[in-house]
């Protein structure tokens, strides 16, 4: 702990900690964090932009596999519209293995969005199992902006101009966990782009 100089530290008993922990196996280590606030403005994209597009996401765990997947493909920043769960839960921490904090997340409205993509000129794809076209088979290498949806209601109608694509699907499901498939694209993004 002595290695973290801007920090303050201190004891709580044993009852405060185990109604502060969220599990057990902690270590007997808990941290209290601001976590900063980004704005389009802060975003300083070097080459064609890549962001992660979160809507009405509402599993904490997803959100946190999403941004380790975001991390290791290399996107800009995430960005979440209408969130259904706090994108800091300790479950979201916890699947992002940290991640979380190695990039850009914004909370905007989609109005705030689709002003920023039209003065960026940025392509919107959106994964949907409704789609014709599959991901391996559009063009992923501009500046774009790669849209998720719930996994119970989908996308909402504000992507109707998006470029829709899928996943390929051999079995009863129509679909991935958001995750996964979002995970699946990302890859297919950077491998593109490689």
């Amino acid at each position: 702990m002595s290695r973290l100089p801007q920090t303050i530290q201190f004891g709580i008993t044993k009852d405060v900690f185990a109604k502060a922990a969220v599990r057990d196996g902690s270590d007997g280590v808990l941290a209290v964090m601001e976590c900063k606030s980004y704005t389009f403005d802060d975003l300083k994209v070097k080459g064609p932009a890549f962001l992660l597009v979160l809507e009405n996401l509402e599993k904490p765990g997803n959100f946190g596999a999403l941004a380790r997947s975001a991390d290791g493909a290399g996107v800009d920043a995430i960005i979440v519209l209408d969130p259904k769960a706090d994108i800091y839960n300790p479950n979201a921490i916890r699947s992002s293995v940290g991640a979380l904090f190695s990039q850009p997340i914004l909370t905007c409205t989609h109005e705030q969005f689709f002003e920023y993509i039209k003065k960026q000129s940025i392509k919107i794809v959106a994964a949907t199992p409704h789609a014709t076209n599959f991901h391996h088979q559009a063009d992923l290498k501009g500046s774009l902006a790669l849209v998720l949806g719930s996994e119970a209601w989908g996308l909402s109608g504000a992507w109707k101009d998006a470029e829709p694509i899928k996943i390929p699907m051999k079995g009863i499901a129509d679909s991935l966990n958001v995750s996964v498939a979002g995970a699946i694209i990302m890859y297919e993004i950077l491998r593109q782009r490689s």
